[in-house]
């Protein structure tokens, strides 16, 4: 019995260190009806621990593992340690609504340059799909633009560098999509789809699509 209890009490003390650890770690920086956004910045050194009760995507901005995407089911247990000398972050999309198993397929990357030039060139990655959503690595060289049309379903950019996007169809004037690594930008139904990167680096996104009928 005292056996059994010590180990209640082990068990309750780490569940409240694991939380302690994800408040000081995570912060909400986006949130609608669909997904909660909060970025992760755990220190050198450091581990964070969470149990998600949601279906969620994590997508690493930083170090050696910048652009990588993870999906997990609703009550995981995530444990992320960071053994480098510098901070580790990440954005941690959670959805308010199951999305279904991810399903990666081999889809050859998609590449094209401008005529004649080896930088401005858009280079698209399919990550996954779930039965909600897909997901995309988006690296688009400076002054290259991505092609399409207004978008039919929502979308959400995760920056993984910093980009200044344009929608202009002659691709130029001011950015009318602009973010730093780690932050999120919510693009609703029927915005534009055509994006021309205004600066002189390349800009790295992770870009979720939403189905257009959830």
């Amino acid at each position: 019995m005292v056996i059994r209890r010590a180990s209640i009490v082990a068990a309750l003390l780490l569940t409240a260190t694991v939380f302690a650890e994800d408040v000081s770690y995570r912060k909400e920086v986006f949130h609608n009806d669909r997904v909660t956004a909060y970025l992760l910045e755990i220190p050198p050194l450091q581990t964070s621990s969470h149990r998600y009760d949601k279906d969620n995507v994590t997508i690493f901005v930083s170090g050696g593992r910048a652009g990588e995407t993870q999906s997990r089911r609703e009550r995981f247990l995530q444990n992320v340690r960071n053994d480098s000398t510098s901070p580790l972050r990440a954005i941690v999309l959670e959805f308010n609504d199951s999305q279904g198993e991810a399903i990666s397929e081999m889809v050859p990357v998609k590449k094209q340059c401008a005529d004649g030039s080896k930088t401005a060139c858009v280079e698209q990655k399919h990550l996954f799909c779930t039965a909600v959503l897909c997901a995309e690595d988006v690296k688009i060289g400076p002054h290259a633009a991505r092609s399409g049309f207004a978008s039919d379903a929502a979308q959400m950019l995760v920056a993984v560098s910093d980009y200044a996007l344009t929608d202009a169809l002659n691709g130029t004037g001011p950015a009318t999509h602009s973010r730093t690594s780690g932050q999120v930008e919510w693009l609703p139904t029927g915005a534009a789809n055509r994006w021309t990167n205004t600066a002189s680096t390349s800009a790295r996104f992770i870009l979720i699509r939403f189905s257009p009928n959830p």
